[in-house]
């Protein structure tokens, strides 16, 4: 989905953090992307299961979906500190451009 919206890179970039090198104890960037997402497919390949075929549901436990409930919160928060920074970003190029931009009247006129 992210790729659709044109964000490239998501799980890199909700994978480099301190956080996430601690979550998932690995200390190569690909290597928790990998594992990142292995987890969040866990989850849903689950929810998929309760939903559609309840019979053939794990039945998770309390300390699984506690850890679920901490992946997500940990997926959320990163995912927030990327966006905050692509905007950032995109707000600064913006501001750079009105900067450099002519801002005499008569070119106001011209629009």
């Amino acid at each position: 989905m992210a790729k659709n919206l044109g964000i490239e890179r998501m799980w890199e970039q909700i994978c480099d953090s301190a956080e996430v090198e601690t979550y998932t104890g690995e200390a190569v960037l690909m290597t928790r992307v990998i594992r990142m997402t292995a987890l969040w497919n866990e989850v849903f390949d689950e929810r998929d299961l309760v939903v559609h075929s309840i019979s053939k549901a794990r039945g998770w436990g309390a300390e699984k979906i506690r850890q679920a409930a901490l992946l997500f919160s940990l997926v959320i928060a990163r995912v927030e500190a990327s966006l905050v920074g692509d905007v950032s970003a995109l707000i600064e190029q913006h501001d750079q451009r009105l900067a450099a931009a002519p801002t005499t009247g008569d070119e106001e006129g011209k629009r």
